[in-house]
C-alpha cells in the first residue's frame, strides 16, 4: 500500500514537473507586465523605480526593463517583448494608426520638457552660431530631438547633423571633457556643468518650447483588458510625483529605504535634494498625470517639431491618448490646480 501511495506520488511531480518544462517562457511570462525604459536608472528617476517596488510589494507583478535609447524601448513594445512602453514616440504612433498595424496609446506623463540647451561660450553666442553645426540630443523620436527641431525652426537655423547620445549625464560628462560643445541637457546636468566649469557654458533661451519628455504607452486593447493594473500604476506614480513635489527630500529618503541606485556617487547624492527643488519648483513631474490640456500641448508642439505630419486640426487626441484611466485615478485621489 505505502509502496503504492509512494510509486503514485513520484508518478505525479514527474508529470508536474513536464508540464512545467513543456511551458514556454511566454507563457510562463504573461502575467508579468514588463515596463521599458530608454535610459539606465537614474538620479531623477528614483520616484518611478520606488513606485515600481511599492506596486510589486501590492502584488502588482511589474518589472521594469532598462534600454541604452528611447528607440530600443519603442522596439521592445513594438515586438511584443513588453507590455508598457516609456518615451513619447507621436510619430511611431501616428504611422502604426495609418497602416493599421498596431493601435498604441499613451496612458501617463511622467515628465514634461525641462531641458536645457547649452553651448560653450567659446564656440557659441547665440541660436544663430549654430546653424551648420551639431547638436547632441538623447535619441531618435526623444524630447530633446523634438526640441532642437522646434528650435531649428523657431530661431531659422539647420543644425548639420543632430547626433544622439542616450543619457542627459552621460552627454554632460562629454561637455565636460570637451568632447561636445553643444547639447540639449537636464536640470541636473546644466547646474553640474555651471558648477564645474562656470566661464565654459552658456544657457540659450528655449522660452514656451514645451511639450512631453516622457509618458507611458501601451497597445490600446492592453489598456483596456488590463485597466485595474494601469490604474494601480497611474496613481502609484502620481502620488509619488505628489510627495516629493511637496517634499524634495523624500526621493534620498526613498532611495535609502529601497537601497536604490546604491552606487551613486557622492557628488551626485548630495545634490539630489537640490535637484528635486527645482524639478518641483518647474513643476518637471506632473501632478495630475498630464490630461487633455497637456495632449493638446503636445499636438501643437510635435507637429511644428515634425514628429506629426498632416493638417493640425485634423489631428485627434484620442488617436494617440486613453484617457479613461487617468480620468479614473483623477476621480479617486483628486485634481490638484496648478498655478502658472
Amino acid at each position: 500500500m505505502d509502496y503504492r501511495l509512494t510509486k503514485v506520488f513520484r508518478e505525479t511531480i514527474v508529470l508536474l514537473l513536464i508540464c512545467a518544462w513543456l511551458i514556454s517562457p511566454d507563457d510562463a511570462r504573461a502575467k508579468d507586465i514588463n515596463i521599458a525604459f530608454g535610459d539606465i536608472p537614474a538620479m531623477d528617476t528614483i520616484a518611478d523605480q520606488a513606485a515600481i517596488v511599492r506596486l510589486q510589494q501590492k502584488g502588482i507583478p511589474i518589472k521594469p526593463h532598462y534600454f541604452k535609447s528611447d528607440q530600443l524601448s519603442n522596439q521592445a513594445l513594438i515586438s511584443g517583448q513588453v507590455e508598457i512602453g516609456s518615451g513619447t514616440p507621436y510619430g511611431i504612433i501616428q504611422r502604426m494608426n495609418r497602416e493599421k498595424k498596431m493601435e498604441v496609446r499613451f496612458f501617463f506623463q511622467r515628465f514634461v520638457l525641462q531641458y536645457m540647451p547649452m553651448v560653450r561660450k567659446s564656440k557659441y553666442k547665440s541660436w544663430k552660431d549654430l546653424n551648420g553645426q551639431e547638436m547632441f540630443v538623447h535619441a531618435r523620436a526623444s524630447g530633446t530631438e523634438a526640441q532642437a527641431k522646434m528650435a531649428e525652426k523657431v530661431y531659422g537655423i539647420k543644425f548639420s547633423q543632430l547626433k544622439y547620445v542616450p543619457g542627459t549625464e552621460v552627454r554632460g560628462n562629454a561637455m565636460l571633457q570637451g568632447t561636445i560643445d553643444a547639447s540639449v541637457v537636464g536640470i541636473f546636468t546644466a547646474n553640474m556643468l555651471m558648477e564645474k566649469q562656470p566661464d565654459q557654458w552658456h544657457i540659450l533661451p528655449l522660452e514656451g518650447i514645451t511639450g512631453t519628455d516622457d509618458a507611458l504607452y501601451a497597445r490600446k486593447d492592453w489598456i483596456e483588458k488590463n485597466q485595474d493594473a494601469v490604474r494601480a500604476i497611474i496613481k502609484e506614480f502620481l502620488l509619488m510625483y505628489r510627495r516629493l513635489t511637496a517634499d524634495p527630500s523624500y526621493p534620498e529618503e526613498l532611495r535609502k529605504q529601497y537601497n536604490l541606485i546604491p552606487d551613486l556617487p557622492k557628488e551626485i547624492v548630495a545634490q539630489i535634494p537640490a535637484y528635486y527643488k527645482v524639478a518641483a519648483q518647474r513643476q518637471l513631474y506632473p501632478l495630475n498625470g498630464g490630461g487633455e490640456k497637456a495632449v493638446q500641448v503636445d499636438m501643437g508642439f510635435y507637429h511644428v517639431a515634425g514628429q506629426l505630419e498632416g493638417a493640425l486640426e485634423n489631428l485627434k487626441a484620442e488617436d494617440y491618448w486613453y484617457l479613461k484611466p487617468l480620468k479614473d485615478v483623477l476621480n479617486e485621489i483628486g485634481e490638484i490646480k496648478i498655478e502658472h
